[in-house]
């Protein structure tokens, strides 16, 4: 296994949104880059110097056109590829948020298919294998940490995660 999610080494930085309304989540089907035709979060990289925060509503925006207006970290995951070439590996920090409130129009553009699913029927055959073991659990509201290890097939080889209870 690899370090433990606080004592990894400084990754690139990703976010992922996870929209919610009326008992549903907003994923989508990504049309390019990493995870192509999986369905996803909505989210990306940090650019220099960017806050996840910052991240979270810039990439919002450019990927459904839609501004959030209420979010919550609700997760830290770390993403290990170390099958791959060194400096060409995919090694990721990724920020989770659970957004609730938004304004525009969500709407398809360059990369992303948005598609709503409801909460307890998400397409796990059609996402990253790591996300039938913190999805769910965040949007139910745990806090998840996590470290997820991939093996040269593309398929989850070893995972370590913690849940903190939500808030009663």
């Amino acid at each position: 296994m690899q370090p433990k999610n606080d004592m990894s080494p400084k990754l690139p930085l990703r976010v992922v949104g996870l929209l919610v309304k009326d008992g549903k989540v907003l994923l989508g089907k990504r049309t390019e880059g990493i995870g192509e035709n999986n369905y996803v979060g909505i989210g990306g990289k940090a650019e220099k110097d960017e806050t996840p925060a910052e991240t979270l509503v810039r990439e919002v925006k450019e990927e459904i056109g839609v501004a959030i207006t209420s979010f919550t970290q609700i997760g830290d995951l770390n993403f290990f590829f170390p099958f791959q070439e060194e400096g060409k590996r995919w090694d990721q920090n990724v920020i989770v948020f659970i957004c609730t409130e938004w304004t525009g129009e969500i709407r398809q553009m360059e990369t992303i298919i948005p598609e709503w699913f409801e909460l307890n029927s998400l397409p796990l055959q059609y996402m990253w294998h790591d996300a039938e073991i913190w999805m769910g659990q965040c949007l139910n509201g745990y806090y998840i940490r996590g470290d997820f290890i991939y093996n040269k097939d593309f398929r989850l080889e070893s995972w370590d995660v913690s849940a903190t209870q939500p808030a009663a």
